[in-house]
């Protein structure tokens, strides 16, 4: 679902059935979709999660399945110019495949969007563990 961030701040997202997506380091995907990811598993609301593509921005709701909503140009928002696609990934199965992929490449996830993270590298591995180990707790709950 998500590459190995690469050292200029980019990362690739791609889906079952989807296109492939560059996400940009404006969003700290690591972070960010991991508390959506949560949320969504603990309140059995959609995950809702955001990603900058530059230009445009992707929006992926996930609940019995995904929805990937994509604006090429937010100054050109009319109709035809927001994309959709649709994968039948579930809530389950995308919170599983996030927490695979972040753990995996863990060190270079902790580095994603560094410069705009008032943390230090310390306390992003630290949180960044933390939300892991819940995030496991709760797809291993739903099993």
């Amino acid at each position: 679902m998500l590459s190995i961030p690469n050292s200029d701040g980019w990362a690739r997202f791609q889906l079952h059935q989807t296109r492939e997506y560059s996400l940009s380091y404006t969003d700290d995907i690591p972070f960010e979709w991991i508390r959506q990811a949560i949320h969504g598993l603990e309140s059995k609301n959609p995950i809702c999660v955001i990603g900058e593509t530059e230009p445009g921005t992707l929006l992926c709701i996930v609940g019995w399945d995904t929805h990937i909503l994509w604006e090429e140009d937010r100054d050109s928002v009319r109709a035809g110019k927001i994309k959709h696609e649709y994968s039948d990934v579930n809530m389950l199965e995308f919170a599983r495949q996030l927490y695979n992929d972040v753990s995996t490449d863990f060190a270079e996830w902790v580095k994603f969007n560094w410069i705009s993270d008032s943390k230090n590298a310390g306390e992003r591995k630290e949180e960044l563990e933390r939300l892991l180990a819940r995030l496991k707790e709760l797809i291993d709950g739903k099993n």
